[in-house]
């Protein structure tokens, strides 16, 4: 296992803490003076006794949800892939991921940064396509929120798809997810259309999965796309 890098306040400190597993670029833990704003990443047992891991936030590139060739993993080979640390600071982590075959002239990069005083999360990830080859893109982030109100009343394994408001950033434009532990998220971003809500309800607990999504484009040679989330958490 990788050794997990840390970011932001001491756990349990005023401000955000966050965690981050090279392995796979993943969240594992963000927290907020000791309240869990993610579902802390942990293993389950599935309803056909197969154990599922769940919690924290992984990135769904360069596809999310099933390969559009029908050959590579449900939501990309990102979060299956260790990256490399390309630069790394108290409140930020610049990750990378390159080589992978199949895509060999492709490359990805991903920064995740906490500002703690401001209690924000921020994520963004950058696909750049080199070589001669056009693919098919669909990048997302895949959160899950720990104890989302109303997420138990969501149907286990359906997926609900809405939409963005086209060319504006989502800070303030909807209601903010409440939690059950007392926080308040405010959730924003640039250059994803869709939404997909979903969960499986595999712990009482309950989490629920807001999750922002590019609409599916061709990268050609010398291209790049950009897609971006924040979340702002506060207590009630």
């Amino acid at each position: 296992m990788e050794e997990l890098i840390r970011l932001g306040a001491e756990e349990g400190q005023t401000g955000l803490h966050l965690e981050v597993n090279p392995l796979g670029a993943i969240v594992t833990r963000l927290s907020l003076m000791g309240l869990d704003v993610l579902y802390p990443r942990t293993t389950l047992s599935g309803t056909d006794e197969e154990s599922k891991v769940r919690g924290g936030l992984h990135v769904c590139s360069p596809w999310f949800g099933p390969d559009p060739t029908g050959i590579g993993p449900q939501h990309g080979f990102a979060r299956d892939l260790p990256w490399d640390v390309l630069d790394l600071s108290r409140d930020h982590v610049a990750l990378g991921l390159s080589g992978v075959e199949g895509w060999r002239h492709f490359e990805q990069m991903l920064t995740y940064g906490v500002e703690p005083n401001l209690q924000v999360f921020w994520a963004s990830l950058r696909l750049m396509k080199k070589g001669e080859l056009t693919k098919e893109v669909s990048p997302g982030f895949h959160p899950y929120f720990n104890g989302l109100v109303g997420s138990e009343l969501w149907i286990p394994g359906a997926a609900e798809e809405s939409q963005e408001l086209p060319g504006v950033p989502r800070s303030g434009l909807e209601e903010p997810l409440m939690l059950r532990n007392g926080l308040r998220v405010v959730r924003g971003g640039t250059g994803t259309k869709r939404v997909i809500r979903w969960t499986d309800g595999l712990d009482d607990v309950g989490y629920g999965c807001v999750e922002p999504v590019a609409s599916t484009r061709d990268l050609r040679p010398g291209e790049s796309m950009t897609i971006s989330m924040t979340l702002q958490a506060t207590t009630i």
